[in-house]
């Protein structure tokens, strides 16, 4: 089967690394989030080619990657495509980059497509065999009860029967405490399986109009003229994403329950759960001189920071900017970015 790894966004819920480091690449537990699972893939023997799908401005610096991977296993089909979009992830959808993939690889097998900056802990070979086969688009998600969480992704509501009533993509605050209240919906871990045929048909009954941008692009694909036929696509598509251009207008798919460990790292709290232990209580990447500081996240990797009578702070050090905030704030971290855009700070961002 076919897997498709989603490495186009900015993580801006990790600003400021991410400004010039993607966030795919940022390791944990000593190697990057995408090579993880990556790896896991590989180990199963049965995912051919992997297709990495980046953005303009971190391409080359996921061909690096690539490369480096490649070297440790001689054989392994890995493509990196660039989206063409050097600032706004959200303004190409990943339903276009995916589109793209499949068609442009004429597969008529099982396709799984997963987000590439996403820290995976399951038995992959089990899951393939269980899921990959099945005939409708699946989507897996995992029951959970934390509303920003729960917020910031998509929902599947089960019928008394088990069938999917309906997905909702990031619902608003109300919706989502009923739907934590309710205990029948579930949590998109933004993890899909489906075959090629199935995917296509759905793309030109919701999305026509993206179905057709992308045609001149999937018949160049190969070519020299691939690029240049790839961002013209893009230029004449609609800023739509899977989510909302064709999950939420399905009739019908299938969820699984995750029965595994999975964290979108969705702020450096949570890389900070994941990130190595440090003296006195503290986590992350640094030497560390702490007096009486308890419950720190430091990334610095490329200094000694020194701690004394703080606890709970997130600290972020890059060569010219400097995060510090409380770590019950770390959703907060994305106004940033928001804000230095309304000052025309471009340079920061």
């Amino acid at each position: 089967m076919m897997a498709v790894l989603l490495c186009a966004g900015f993580g801006t819920r990790l600003y400021p690394i991410t400004r010039d480091f993607p966030k795919p690449l940022l390791e944990v537990r000593g190697r990057p989030l995408v090579e993880d699972l990556v790896e896991q893939l590989l180990a199963t023997g049965r995912v051919a080619p992997l297709v990495v799908v980046s953005n303009a401005r971190f391409a080359e610096r996921f061909r690096t990657w690539r490369d480096a991977l490649a070297a440790r296993h001689p054989g392994v089909e890995i493509e990196v495509i660039d989206d063409g979009a050097p600032d706004d992830a959200q303004r190409l959808g990943a339903v276009r980059d995916l589109a793209l993939a499949l068609e442009g690889r004429q597969l008529s097998e099982a396709v799984i497509v997963a987000a590439g900056d996403n820290l995976f802990r399951f038995p992959v070979g089990e899951f393939l065999d269980d899921h990959a086969a099945r005939p409708r688009n699946l989507i897996l998600v995992h029951r959970e009860t934390d509303l920003e969480r729960l917020r910031r992704t998509g929902v599947s509501e089960l019928g008394v029967d088990g069938r999917v009533l309906r997905f909702v993509e990031k619902p608003d605050r109300d919706n989502a405490q009923a739907y934590v209240a309710s205990g029948r919906h579930f949590w998109n871990a933004g993890i899909f399986v489906w075959d090629s045929q199935t995917f296509r048909r759905a793309l030109q009954r919701y999305l026509p109009e993206v179905a057709k941008a992308i045609s001149g692009a999937i018949a160049a694909f190969g070519s020299s003229d691939f690029p240049d036929a790839l961002i013209n696509a893009y230029s004449r598509c609609p800023a739509v994403s899977l989510d909302y251009g064709v999950m939420e207008r399905l009739p019908a798919f299938s969820v699984v329950k995750a029965a595994f460990r999975w964290s979108d790292i969705g702020s450096w709290d949570e890389w900070g759960s994941l990130a190595g232990q440090l003296e006195g209580g503290n986590r992350g990447t640094t030497r560390l001189c702490p007096l009486d500081s308890r419950g720190n996240v430091i990334y610095a990797p490329r200094k000694t920071v020194a701690l004394v009578g703080v606890d709970d702070l997130i600290i972020v050090d890059t060569d010219d900017a400097l995060l510090v905030c409380r770590a019950d704030a770390a959703q907060r971290i994305r106004d940033v970015t928001e804000q230095l855009r309304g000052l025309d700070l471009q340079d920061l961002l």
